[in-house]
């Protein structure tokens, strides 16, 4: 997972990324990020657009996803991560998270 957006993100800054699959997990397009084409025939061209609409964005826009981009991001740290890897582990050797062990994570 790329790790360079999500810094960003944790500082209230919405990143501009391609279209890679590897961003879907954490960046909207439009929501908590912009995304551009970076598959089409002239990618440049598709960056220049995407940064030229962001320029076009508003200050209380941009604001308002910095903030959305760092309430996602906050979703990656380190102990919320670590809780749901806890849980696969347990699902995968009882077959559903115990709750008692739940709990305690938590």
């Amino acid at each position: 997972m790329p790790v360079a957006p999500l810094e960003a993100m944790a500082n209230a800054c919405a990143p501009i990324v391609s279209g890679l699959e590897c961003f879907h997990d954490y960046i909207e397009d439009s929501v908590t990020g912009f995304v551009f084409n970076h598959r089409s025939p002239e990618p440049e061209k598709n960056l220049t657009a995407r940064l030229l609409q962001i320029l076009g964005l508003g200050q209380e826009e941009i604001i308002a996803m910095g903030q959305r981009a760092q309430a996602k991001a906050g979703e990656f740290e380190i102990e919320k991560v670590a809780f749901r890897y806890l849980e696969d582990f347990e699902t995968v050797r009882c077959g559903r998270p115990n709750e008692q062990r739940r709990a305690r994570w938590r």
